[in-house]
């Protein structure tokens, strides 16, 4: 298991950015972006698109909304030091605030070789916090046949658009659901690269994707 990070008090790291805030959290109160009956819509049209066989899958996600005086880049300074990854940003715009915080790597690409690597997540495990928990959460992990099918699911996917823009026969995967471990949770990872053929760019490689 690869340890990207870990939390200096294993009691606080499951959950570590949300028990931040929870004493803010508790004197606010957050809005569904989607309703419920239109979500349900949604999921119908996905479920029909699935049957239909024009997609394998579909990601509904259901933002939610906050008021607070908060500043932005003091939630951003909070997150970022309380849960560390791989790829993290704030932008602050006129009349907006943007915060990332993602641990996946969608595409690395390294020019002078034209490589292209690619890191899907997908299944997730609390971690207890401590080493003999995580590596038994891990274990369950990985031997869960439901997060195995989805995460083969989803390499097939990251294989097939790199496969768009690749050089023919380039696509490899080069790990295969390995377990990272972050300050709250355990994540199953592949990495899948490809060399980017002749004629192609970095923004048809995003474009792939």
């Amino acid at each position: 298991m690869e340890q990207v990070w870990c939390c200096d008090d294993v009691e606080k790291a499951p959950g570590t950015f949300r028990a931040a805030f929870d004493e803010e959290l508790a004197a606010t109160h957050l809005v569904a972006g989607v309703e419920d009956e239109l979500h349900s819509a949604l999921v119908k049209i996905v479920q029909e698109h699935i049957a239909a066989g024009t997609i394998y899958q579909g990601n509904l996600t259901r933002p939610l909304r906050v008021e607070t005086e908060r500043d932005g880049l003091a939630w951003a300074m909070e997150l970022f030091g309380r849960n560390p990854v791989p790829h993290h940003a704030y932008v602050r715009l006129p009349g907006v605030e943007l915060i990332s915080n993602s641990m996946e790597t969608l595409l690395h690409y390294d020019a002078s070789s034209r490589c292209m690597s690619s890191h899907p997540i997908k299944g997730t495990r609390a971690r207890p916090g401590d080493e003999v928990g995580d590596s038994r959460e891990a274990a369950v992990l990985r031997a869960d046949v439901k997060e195995r099918a989805e995460h083969t699911m989803i390499v097939d996917l990251v294989r097939n658009d790199l496969g768009r823009v690749a050089v023919p026969g380039s696509v490899e995967v080069t790990r295969m659901m390995g377990v990272e471990a972050y300050s709250g949770v355990l994540h199953g990872v592949s990495n899948i690269v490809a060399k980017l053929r002749d004629g192609c760019d970095l923004a048809d490689a995003l474009a792939a994707l």
